[in-house]
């Protein structure tokens, strides 16, 4: 299971379907991806960037795009 699929509650609604129909428009790009760590960008009105990860027992996320109000960790 993947690091998004074991947080996703994590995320709202509204970023999980914005993130959705980015991936049936294939427009996601992953950078790299493993057990800890999701680096993407996404093609939407303008490149997005998008890093979740582990950091010390914390899930940390950022992401350049409008759907996403602030980074947390």
């Amino acid at each position: 299971m993947s690091i998004l699929e074991q947080n996703r509650d994590l995320f709202s609604v509204l970023i999980r379907e914005c993130g959705s129909q980015y991936d049936q428009k294939n427009t996601v790009d992953v950078d790299y991806a493993d057990d800890t760590c999701v680096m993407a960008e996404v093609q939407g009105s303008e490149l997005y960037h998008v890093d979740v990860q582990w950091r010390e027992d914390a899930l940390c996320a950022a992401c350049t795009c409008r759907c996403a109000d602030n980074d947390f960790c």
